[in-house]
């Protein structure tokens, strides 16, 4: 099943990481965006417009999204993006480089850290994107002006052997260790994650296959990790707008979702008793 980035993002159970399709606005190229999902709906959240690079030049591409798998593919060579666990994204190219390009906010900056690449803070976000090279290498663009970074570009530059491979994952404060595997172990990963959560979904009639593997991979990718206000794993309305936790969007999913009941679903319910306000009021979080 492919679907279309404009209206669907690739995404992954458990992750505020969303790929998306963004139109243009006067502060915004259009293109497309690897977004972070923590803003609420007043923020879309995009982090790092994506482009793919021959000779050092953008080169124009064909997006094929699935539920495991985003694959963008150029007449010069292909990239692919995977998501192994919520918070870590692996990405490998053949024959073209790729550029990630950020719109820096107030007192956002990035460094090199060491061996494992150039970490980017994002004041606004109050999160830290750390980008590291497996294979090939990462050359930056960082214009500072003593208060926060003017540009933020990071250009990754395929090997002799034309090929590209980096990790990019987000923390609050400080990386994890480095993280063992390739991007095929990632992928494959995945894969049987979401294999194992189609495997439980109810039986429908032939004629809503189509709709149900739609619907399958949109209530998968739609759940988010518990962090900050969410003591518990909840379901989104949506990542690609009103991303926030709503009551009657986790009540309704009891009837869509695997058989058994996922424990996280009558948990996530509970978000709103935790979340209230001293006058007893729930909040929309």
């Amino acid at each position: 099943m492919l679907f279309d980035l404009h209206t669907v993002p690739f995404s992954r159970f458990g992750s505020y990481f969303a790929f998306s399709m963004l139109p243009e606005r006067p502060d915004r190229e259009a293109g497309l965006y690897l977004r972070l999902v923590r803003g609420g709906d007043n923020d879309i959240g995009a982090v790092f417009r994506i482009e793919l690079l021959a000779s050092g030049q953008a080169v124009p591409f064909a997006c094929f999204a699935s539920p495991t798998l985003l694959r963008l593919e150029a007449e010069e060579g292909t990239a692919e993006w995977c998501i192994p666990e919520p918070d870590f994204i692996r990405v490998r190219t053949q024959g073209v480089g790729l550029r990630l390009t950020c719109a820096p906010g107030a007192y956002d900056y990035a460094f090199p850290l060491g061996e494992r690449g150039w970490e980017f803070n994002s004041f606004v976000r109050e999160r830290r994107f750390l980008l590291s090279p497996a294979a090939g290498s990462i050359r930056e663009d960082v214009r500072w002006d003593g208060v926060k970074a003017q540009r933020l570009a990071f250009d990754g530059v395929p090997g002799g052997d034309g090929k590209l491979e980096l990790t990019l994952e987000e923390y609050r404060t400080v990386p994890r260790p480095p993280r063992p595997g390739s991007f095929d172990q990632g992928l494959a990963q995945v894969r049987g994650e979401y294999a194992a959560w189609r495997s439980r979904m109810p039986a429908v009639a032939a004629v809503w296959t189509e709709a149900e593997e739609l619907a399958a991979y949109i209530t998968w990718s739609c759940v988010v990790q518990a962090d900050g206000y969410l003591p518990r794993p909840a379901m989104y309305m949506s990542k690609n707008w009103m991303t926030n936790i709503w009551a009657g969007t986790t009540a309704s999913m009891r009837w869509r979702l695997p058989r058994p009941i996922p424990i996280w679903l009558g948990t996530s319910l509970r978000c709103f008793l935790t979340g209230r306000t001293k006058a007893g009021c729930c909040r929309i979080l």
